[in-house]
């Protein structure tokens, strides 16, 4: 087994017990947040807010409470000035009383056997359903202090309630307390699992670069039959391009546009028979002229034609301002444009 291929064999070992490492510790991550939820860093903005919430509710209840209190002192007071007022009693409620009387005096005198006192007990028993059904008070009661019974009662169940608000707010404010206190330990722990994490991380892709430097190393190798690659010299990138000679190139191309330009005058002067001076006349006619008078342009003429040329100038001049200025905003900036154009014909 050659060199690449122990390796690639030690690397994959590597690899999948780095990979096996990484699930543990992304494991102990989840199950330490899990374990921690309540007092994990990144809620702690939250539970510092609630904390004041709830200290706040507790302030206002605990108001609330001794607020309450002193309102049941001030019904206990009234309550204690008031003299209870005798309530009229319907007929049956007079004679539910007489009989209770007489089941009192009878069975002082008789047993709970005896035929009278068993009539008199039916007697009261139909008596009492008869007031129950007629829903009045059933002896001496006071309607003011049935209004204060009533209102107590309120105040007690308020208070209740309240003091149940406060001991239920209390132990939220004792978790959340405890909570922020095993925070920053939380938190410590939590950034040492990530950074471990992390590093394990780090290993793991290193390894796995590694292991494929390794695979492509043994698979080169094993296309090029055995045959050992080795590097002679290394390649250096050209400082200027070995083709076209672009200065050649440039100097022809000046050369060639003057030829071309002298030819062009020379075959245009061949060519235009008007008539210029007096030799062209007499080659054109065959007779000496005695006198040749040359065009006189007036005045007008001259002024007209001159305007013309400025005027031609002028728009000549104001197009290319104009495309100069079009090509450097919308194109390419002039100074950027003119050394690519160095730099393509070699002069930069």
């Amino acid at each position: 087994m050659d060199k690449l291929a122990r390796e690639g064999i030690l690397f994959e070992g590597e690899v999948e017990r780095l990979s096996e490492e990484l699930s543990e510790r992304s494991a102990n991550i989840v199950a330490f947040q899990a374990a921690n939820s309540d007092a994990l860093p990144d809620g702690l903005d939250f539970r510092l807010d609630r904390q004041a919430r709830l200290q706040e509710r507790i302030n206002i209840l605990t108001r609330d409470v001794a607020s309450l209190n002193e309102q049941r002192n001030r019904l206990l007071a009234i309550g204690s000035t008031t003299t209870p007022q005798p309530v009229q009693l319907s007929p049956q409620q007079q004679e539910l009383q007489s009989i209770r009387a007489e089941l009192n005096a009878a069975l002082t005198v008789y047993s709970e056997d005896n035929p009278k006192v068993r009539l008199i007990r039916a007697r009261l028993e139909q008596l009492e359903a008869a007031v129950e059904a007629e829903g009045r008070p059933v002896g001496t009661t006071d309607p003011a202090k049935a209004v204060l019974d009533l209102q107590l009662d309120e105040v007690d169940a308020r208070i209740e309630f309240i003091e149940t608000e406060i001991t239920r707010s209390e132990g939220e404010l004792i978790e959340l307390q405890d909570a922020i206190e095993r925070t920053p330990e939380n938190a410590i722990q939590l950034e040492a699992l990530q950074r471990e994490y992390q590093n394990i991380q780090g290993q793991y892709n290193a390894a796995v670069a590694a292991l494929g430097k390794a695979q492509t190393g043994e698979r080169i190798e094993v296309l090029s039959k055995g045959e050992r690659i080795t590097v002679i010299e290394q390649a250096v990138p050209p400082n200027s391009p070995n083709s076209p000679n672009r200065r050649l190139i440039a100097g022809g191309g000046v050369l060639l546009g003057a030829a071309l330009a002298a030819a062009f005058f020379v075959l245009t002067e061949l060519i235009n028979l008007t008539l210029r001076r007096p030799i062209d006349l007499t080659r054109a006619i065959g007779v000496q002229p005695l006198a040749t008078i040359p065009y006189l342009e007036s005045t007008v003429a001259k002024r007209k034609r001159r305007a013309l040329t400025a005027v031609g100038l002028l728009l000549v001049a104001t197009a290319v301002i104009v495309g100069l200025w079009a090509i450097h905003v919308f194109y390419m900036p002039l100074d950027l444009l003119i050394d690519r154009g160095l730099d393509r014909i070699g002069l930069n």
